[in-house]
């Protein structure tokens, strides 16, 4: 599945705060804030990229249909040193071209680099 159509980034989470430290009955209200979600996630659910009712099947799947784009977020135990990963599949598609343009582009994902696949 990590073919030349695959892209990888990484983006900069500082102080992403872990979900075992967001109260169970706090979770709906904190739960949807930047700093729960990292800039990557925050990014994809802002975008209109999203699969299901709101968003695009194309890119984000949709019910039965797995999501072409995988966002990780890691060394959530070190805060400042925190990061994101974004894994989209079939950038030939022309719907996710759009999206990887869109994260190319972004404001948001200011603190980014694009991992080199050895194929490309």
């Amino acid at each position: 599945v990590l073919n030349q159509n695959a892209r990888i980034y990484l983006v900069k989470a500082n102080n992403i705060k872990h979900p075992k430290d967001v109260p169970g009955n706090q979770w709906k209200k904190q739960g949807k804030h930047q700093e729960v979600l990292g800039p990557a996630l925050d990014f994809w659910y802002k975008s209109g990229f999203k699969g299901g009712a709101d968003g695009n099947s194309s890119v984000g799947g949709q019910l039965n249909t797995p999501s072409f784009v995988w966002i990780q977020a890691n060394n959530l135990h070190n805060p400042n040193d925190a990061y994101q990963t974004i894994t989209i599949f079939g950038v030939d598609d022309p719907q996710r071209k759009k999206l990887l343009q869109a994260i190319q582009n972004s404001n948001q994902l200011k603190e980014k680099i694009e991992v080199t696949l050895p194929w490309e």
